[in-house]
């Protein structure tokens, strides 16, 4: 007779809430058997991959922060035909400070600068003009971060 079927776990997540991934399914071949999987795809790019409880959830919102975006937010849209950016109601910018520690690391990565520059006096003093509460690291504290982003790429 075999098992009853597997019920569909309701998706609850805000990652699902917004309109910044497509889901669909993928007949594959496990074990010798057809399987139906589902998938879900990025609006922003051609990002892909399986929906699994294994990774739940955190793989597509990290995903998310490439793009600037916050799961659930609306987007403003550039209209192709009109040229005009179009959207129903604006959102109000939400300030996250894992996501911009996240990009000032990417910053010192992608432009070699020494680890130091987080401790230069008048650069800490520039970022906290722009938000007073930025997490600022130590140079040790922001080479061990860097190399766990390293560690977590390869």
């Amino acid at each position: 007779e075999g098992r009853p079927a597997k019920r569909q776990k309701k998706s609850t997540s805000d990652v699902w809430k917004g309109k910044d991934y497509i889901m669909y399914y993928v007949v594959e071949e496990i074990d010798g058997k057809k399987v139906r999987v589902e998938w879900a795809k990025c609006t922003h790019c051609d990002y892909k991959r399986p929906r699994d409880n294994k990774n739940g959830t955190s793989v597509f919102k990290n995903h998310l922060k490439t793009h600037n975006v916050v799961p659930g937010q609306q987007q403003l849209k550039l209209d192709k035909k009109l040229g005009e950016t179009v959207a129903a109601t604006p959102t109000p910018y939400k300030y996250d400070p894992d996501v911009s520690l996240r990009l000032f690391y990417m910053a010192i990565i992608m432009h070699e600068y020494p680890f130091v520059i987080s401790e230069h006096e008048y650069f800490v003093e520039f970022i906290k003009s722009l938000h007073p509460t930025f997490p600022m690291k130590s140079r040790i504290t922001v080479r061990k971060d860097i190399m766990a982003i390293f560690v977590e790429e390869k």
